[in-house]
């Protein structure tokens, strides 16, 4: 469990406009440091949370003839992988979601980094997990993490890391035991039910609390990269503070179940006061420490792509270039700095290499 003993919970509302998305499109830099990442930091304990009062403005408005989660659910029962992924989709790009979730938590964490320094991060968090339908006929939507991030991209979004689940279940104010089930864990019925016995549990709780104990989160993590077509998985704590889940990336990533949850984070963060995104602390020196308990991160993504490289697939995406190989592809095996050619013949290499 990452450190955090006697967290102090706070309350305060604060106002300030969405960034627009494409800034989450920028990179924080173009080549990234090959030494240090070794480098472990001593880790300081403190998670607070607050609501901002920050509206999620860009996701859009729910309509008024939007489908509540009941008829949504429905709809899924005959579907399968890629068309139940669209109809999701599709939801919440139309703004599909609960009005509590544009309300965000921002959540305080901090740690000593290698420069002797304590660092404080604070950032935005919904206050659930991501839902679809209204405030009174909604559900706590699983789904693949490609989905997810297409999402969290098009806002201003970031899915969180292990660290950062951990710094989230101390801030909330509603921490839940965990209920899991056993049978159809993958079927739209499942996905009801499972909400249900949440809702049971949070009567007489306010929807605008900050709420943790009921999933497990889809998590960015460096282990995406070990494997190709994964999802990784973490938490869903008991009100101890031990988390069911370990870190896991041992299903492939169209794999989705009842337990499995979305915790969406703003992209722009703040460390020590000053803006920054989340991929720029995640893949900086010195300060990843404050979101990633892995060291620097190689992939910025829930999906496991790299943000400024390839896939482990080998291909490029959205022209991210900045490992692999300058001749756009890679023929075998997961590699971690490619060629100059852009083909690797044999076995599987570190460095890569300069003649191919």
């Amino acid at each position: 469990m990452a450190v955090g003993e006697g967290s102090v919970v706070s309350t305060r509302l604060i106002a300030y406009d969405m960034l627009s998305s494409s800034f989450a499109r920028h990179a924080p830099r173009m080549v990234r440091t090959i030494f240090g990442l070794s480098a472990m930091a001593a880790l300081s304990a403190c998670a607070s949370a607050r609501s901002t009062g920050t509206a999620a403005a860009a996701i859009p408005a729910r309509a008024r003839a939007a489908r509540g989660a009941t008829a949504v659910l429905a709809s899924l029962d005959t579907l399968v992988r890629e068309p139940r992924e669209a109809v999701i989709q599709r939801e919440l790009r139309a703004g599909n979601i609960p009005s509590f979730l544009r309300t965000l938590h921002t959540v305080r964490d901090s740690a000593t980094a290698s420069d002797g320094r304590l660092h404080v991060i604070e950032y935005d968090v919904m206050p659930d997990y991501l839902a679809v339908g209204d405030d009174t006929d909604f559900v706590r939507m699983p789904m693949t993490p490609h989905t997810a991030q297409a999402f969290a991209n098009a806002y201003g979004y970031v899915l969180p890391t292990r660290r950062m689940v951990n710094a989230i279940w101390r801030a909330a104010t509603v921490k839940l035991e965990p209920q899991p089930l056993t049978e159809a864990r993958e079927a739209s019925r499942t996905f009801l039910q499972h909400h249900r016995l949440i809702e049971a549990q949070l009567v007489g709780a306010s929807r605008r609390a900050l709420v943790a104990g009921i999933k497990k989160d889809v998590v960015v993590s460096n282990r995406l990269l070990e494997r190709a077509n994964r999802v990784a998985i973490y938490g869903w704590h008991h009100q101890n503070g031990v988390p069911i889940q370990p870190l896991y990336v041992g299903h492939v990533d169209w794999y989705v179940d009842y337990s499995h949850g979305i915790r969406l984070v703003r992209r722009t963060m703040r460390v020590d006061g000053a803006p920054m995104s989340f991929e720029q602390i995640a893949t900086h020196p010195v300060l990843h420490v404050l979101v990633s308990d892995e060291g620097e991160l190689e992939t910025t993504r829930a999906d496991g792509e790299l943000r400024f490289g390839f896939t482990t697939r080998g291909e490029l995406r959205e022209g991210n270039y900045g490992r692999g190989t300058t001749g756009g592809e890679l023929r075998e095996g997961n590699y971690g700095r490619g060629t100059t050619r852009g083909e690797l013949r044999e076995g599987n290499y570190a460095r890569g290499t300069t003649r191919g």
